[in-house]
């Protein structure tokens, strides 16, 4: 059991390597495990502590690192399969990380805030 910060910042990972397949608990939502990602909520509008991105990011690279063969979720079906578990873990990295990263770049180019709002597009983020 490790702390993987993401969803919360008390969020643990359970990692079993003696079994067969090997697992771990919740990194992502539920729905994630379906053929759409959700996209991670990242700022909780219900006024809880924010979620920080980059940390978020870390702890989903630990994960991959081990590439675990079932992902189980907190809710819902686990995610089955070393592939598909390492695809889903990837593009919900992949998302976080895009938004992150887009606005420093559109301000570091000089863009306006209006400007970075028009072009924000999370498409290539998810696909």
């Amino acid at each position: 059991m490790f702390s993987t910060p993401g969803e919360t910042p008390d969020h643990l990972t359970v990692w079993i390597r003696h079994t067969k397949p090997r697992s771990l608990a919740t990194i992502i939502p539920a729905s994630a495990s379906r053929s759409r990602i959700p996209f991670p909520n990242i700022y909780a509008i219900r006024g809880t502590k924010p979620r920080w991105a980059l940390d978020w990011i870390k702890s989903l690279d630990t994960v991959l690192a081990l590439k675990p063969e079932i992902v189980l979720n907190g809710h819902g079906d686990p995610i089955v399969a070393t592939r598909k578990s390492l695809a889903a873990l990837k593009r919900y990295r992949d998302a976080i990380q895009y938004v992150h990263d887009e606005p420093w770049k559109g301000m570091n180019a000089g863009k306006d805030v209006f400007t970075l709002c028009r072009r924000s597009s999370c498409r290539r983020a998810t696909t």
